[in-house]
């Protein structure tokens, strides 16, 4: 199933003139993303909020498509794991890779919900 069928919405709504920005914590770890047909996309984690996250990967993804990812912080272990589709992505101006995917979390659990606002907010 597809992010542009509908299926999913359009992610949080914020009303004119409001600008609300989840808050987000740089971090530079390893990302796993398991894409349906392609496999274990190995890359770099370069931002995390509740909502998402942004990474850097060696290769173009499909957009829209629901995916895996896994987040492995040793100090807190398990892994964290999510589904998530890739929203959009972007080169740097030569075009070559690394990639920067945003990916927006669908469903999380409550416990990964925790363990993120835990990682970003202190706690």
């Amino acid at each position: 199933m597809s992010f542009f069928d509908g299926r999913y919405g359009t992610g949080p709504q914020v009303s004119a003139g409001e600008r609300r920005t989840p808050s987000r914590r740089l971090s530079r770890r390893p990302i796993e993303v398991l894409v349906p047909g392609l496999g274990a996309v190995r890359g770099q984690l370069l931002n995390l909020s509740t909502h998402g996250l942004l990474a850097a990967l060696p290769r173009e993804i499909p957009l829209g498509v629901e995916v895996s990812v896994v987040l492995d912080f040793p100090e807190d272990p398990p892994p964290l794991e999510f589904t998530a589709l890739g929203l959009r992505a972007d080169r740097d101006a030569s075009g070559a890779p690394p990639v920067s995917v945003a990916f927006q979390f669908i469903h999380p659990s409550k416990e990964a919900l925790r363990r993120l606002a835990e990682m970003i907010y202190g706690g």
